[in-house]
């Protein structure tokens, strides 16, 4: 007599404990942004992609995804360097247009 094992196979158990995780796209809302709108555009990447102009490094959508990479060292360090640098070549074409 052969006994009727009712356990489902590891293949089924793998199948039944996946989720689907959610993909967050990118939100053209975001470029306004008042935390965002400096530095991120939308990544050539495809859709569920962001950008940092700052730091030149494409990004995981979501908006706590967006706030971390805004909130990182390298970020941090880059955005300071990225104003200083930003800053002083407005100064000189104030200066420059002054002239004329």
């Amino acid at each position: 007599m052969e006994e009727d094992n009712e356990t489902p196979s590891s293949s089924t158990l793998k199948s039944a404990s996946k989720e689907r995780k959610y993909v967050q796209k990118f939100k053209a809302s975001w470029l306004e942004h008042p935390d965002f709108k400096t530095w991120l555009k939308k990544s050539d990447k495809g859709e569920t992609k962001a950008y940092c102009k700052i730091c030149d490094c494409d990004l995981v959508c979501g908006m706590s995804e967006l706030l971390k990479h805004k909130n990182s060292a390298k970020h941090t360090k880059k955005d300071g360097c990225y104003f200083a640098m930003w800053k002083n070549v407005n100064f000189f074409e104030q200066k420059s247009d002054a002239r004329y």
